[in-house]
């Protein structure tokens, strides 16, 4: 045994070195146990069976009923491309196209239109393909042609463009006279009238059961001025009622009436003004003053009408 010599006291550490936390000992069991700091294990295990059972319920959910917000009516498309306008190019195209139809075409013929309609005269450019038709444009026409005597591309052609006015065009062919007289005389269709024709003859509606229009066009019929009304659903009309009287103007409610009732009453016609000879140089007049101030007096009373 060595008395001298002092031996080294052993160095304790402390408990947070040793990690060695404060033990709980167990009533039941009787076993020690030590809890982790701040109870950081357990509030782990609950976050982590909380966050499974939102994840689940999440899944679940229908994602087709999940509400969106409303497309703004204010978020609209907007093209930033120009459409380029028909300008001096467009009218010179023409010009040309006029000067070299009156090279290639023995005749050259204006025509008038009443009642005009498009799908019309869309036939007779079918029926006629072996001519040409140019239709509007009256003024970059008359310049093609020639206004006076000086300007005029070939002669007597100026004398033509006196007739460039109103609902006209301009047809180039190699057909006779008589032969385009004679398919234009009986070119005539019947179709509905529009606001600011005519009436060619008085309309009476009698009262009594409408039944060739649904129930639901019974506002619509009682609105344009007709006293009808719904019996049984059934539209009827309430009593006698007069659309129009022969020689009328016609107004947007009545041609609107006529057209719901089958009744045709415009005629779309062309008839031929004038006519000019490029072989011989010769123009000649074809309608008469009284035709050709009764279509224009129409044309101007249909384009005031559609106007309103």
């Amino acid at each position: 045994m060595n008395f001298g010599k002092k031996t080294a006291k052993p160095q304790v550490q402390s408990l947070q070195d040793m990690n060695i936390g404060p033990q709980i000992i167990s009533k039941r069991t009787g076993y020690s146990a030590r809890p982790s700091s701040g109870h950081t294990a357990d509030r782990n295990c609950i976050n982590h069976s909380s966050r499974r059972r939102i994840q689940k319920r999440v899944h679940h959910t229908d994602l087709h009923n999940v509400r969106t917000m409303p497309k703004s009516k204010r978020d609209k498309k907007i093209s930033l491309t120009k459409t380029a306008k028909k300008g001096l190019e467009t009218k010179q195209n023409l010009i040309e196209e006029l000067r070299k139809c009156v090279d290639i075409y023995k005749h050259l013929f204006i025509f008038s239109v009443a009642n005009m309609r498009n799908n019309k005269l869309k036939d007779i450019r079918t029926a006629w393909k072996h001519s040409r038709f140019f239709f509007g444009k009256n003024k970059v026409m008359m310049i093609a042609i020639g206004k006076g005597p000086t300007s005029e591309y070939k002669d007597n052609l100026h004398k033509v463009s006196r007739f460039l006015r109103g609902e006209v065009g301009v047809l180039f062919t190699n057909k006779t006279k008589e032969e385009v007289q004679e398919y234009f005389s009986q070119f005539k269709e019947m179709d509905f009238a529009r606001a600011g024709n005519k009436a060619g003859m008085a309309i009476t509606l009698d009262e009594g059961p409408l039944e060739q229009f649904p129930h639901s066009m019974e506002p619509q019929l009682r609105q344009l001025g007709l006293p009808t009304a719904l019996k049984k659903g059934v539209v009827t009309l309430l009593k006698d009622h007069d659309v129009c009287k022969e020689g009328d103007t016609l107004t947007p409610e009545q041609a609107r009436i006529l057209k719901l009732f089958g009744i045709e009453m415009a005629e779309f016609r062309v008839q031929i003004k004038c006519m000019w000879n490029s072989e011989t140089s010769d123009f000649e007049k074809l309608a008469e003053e009284e035709e050709e101030e009764a279509m224009q007096d129409n044309d101007t009373e249909e384009e005031e009408g559609g106007g309103k």
